[in-house]
């Protein structure tokens, strides 16, 4: 099969500094603290079509590795081959120059990426709908909202299609309806056979889900690469093991169908979880989330609430254990149930 990046022996160093004193801005001085080696001979190669995820506790150098592929940081050695093909870095930190329009940040991301002012011209218009701009894109980019950001970042990336994707840590972005819309689009992007991705994430379920392979940085070097499922179990013991790692689980995806009886609870099964707990507050507002059941190993559950007149939400959280103990994963959406004749299901 054709191979579409070619990364080999690639190493790169960074000076870092240190300002001083935050509180007295007279005495300000910048202070030279040393060298960092951010990348210590990385090597792979990715297939066209394939998926790669890449994985990694904070400070292994999973973005300075997305950054260098994409031209945005040279190596001190080593060498990067992209075999022609054009590439986009999905990074909402990224690419932007906060004085100029939205506009005119849509043309300079796209000739950074190596299309023409007619090809831009011929997909300006998809980007901004996309984005739902429209009223603020002739405004500087440092008037925007982060989440107004992130659109125009998101929005760029999807619709200037290029061969070669880097998604950096941005699966969905947005309120929750620009992220349903947003997560559809990427995945399109991601699943075209002829599309390469690389995906920087430390959301193990979307990896597990979405990739072809895993490649594991550790401390500037590749700890392991292979199969998905194969990097991600080791990847997953040395988290277990880390006691500075807060959350690596995803929230469970929850349907609910209200019956006559009682309220059906089925969600799906959570990588590496080791049970469930289940939360239920009354959809009035103030309500609180109160937990129902702890410790629960299944993935379904009836529960019958106080009061079959009131709707209710429902919420599921996974668990696992690491050297602090319990660790949690976020919650998802709630979703309103109540007690009915006749049974229907409810999705978020």
């Amino acid at each position: 099969m054709e191979t579409a990046i070619t990364v080999n022996d690639v190493r790169l160093r960074y000076e870092t500094i240190q300002r001083k004193s935050l509180l007295n801005p007279a005495a300000w001085r910048q202070k030279r603290i040393g060298p960092v080696d951010a990348l210590k001979g990385v090597s792979f190669q990715v297939r066209k079509g394939e998926i790669l995820g890449i994985v990694g506790t904070n400070g292994s150098g999973k973005s300075t590795l997305l950054r260098t592929v994409a031209g945005l940081m040279s190596p001190n050695s080593g060498t990067i081959d992209l075999h022609g093909n054009t590439v986009a870095l999905l990074s909402l930190g990224t690419g932007f120059l906060p004085e100029v329009s939205g506009r005119d940040n849509i043309y300079l991301s796209g000739l950074s990426m190596g299309f023409s002012k007619a090809e831009i011209d011929e997909r300006y218009e998809t980007i901004v709908s996309f984005s739902e701009l429209e009223d603020a894109i002739s405004r500087p980019v440092k008037t925007y909202s982060s989440g107004m950001y992130s659109k125009l970042a998101f929005s760029i990336a999807v619709s200037l299609e290029t061969d070669i994707l880097l998604i950096d840590e941005v699966l969905s972005v947005g309120d929750l309806r620009f992220q349903r819309k947003s997560h559809a689009a990427l995945e399109n992007l991601i699943m075209d056979k002829n599309r390469t991705v690389l995906i920087v994430s430390h959301n193990l379920g979307e990896l597990q889900r979405l990739c072809t392979s895993v490649m594991w940085l550790e401390e500037g070097t590749v700890a392991a690469s292979g199969g998905t499922a194969e990097v991600l179990e080791m990847y997953h013991k040395k988290l277990a093991e880390d006691p500075t790692n807060l959350s690596y689980l995803d929230p469970p995806i929850i349907q609910v169908e209200s019956g006559a009886k009682a309220i059906r609870l089925h969600w799906d099964a959570v990588k590496f979880a080791e049970d469930y707990r289940i939360y239920r507050k009354e959809n009035l507002p103030g309500a609180q989330w109160s937990a129902i059941v702890d410790g629960y190993d299944g993935l379904e559950y009836e529960d019958v609430p106080p009061s079959g007149e009131i709707s209710y939400l429902y919420t599921i959280r996974a668990r696992a254990t690491n050297k602090n103990g319990n660790v949690w994963s976020n919650y998802r959406a709630g979703v309103a149930g109540k007690l009915e004749k006749e049974t229907g299901a409810q999705t978020p």
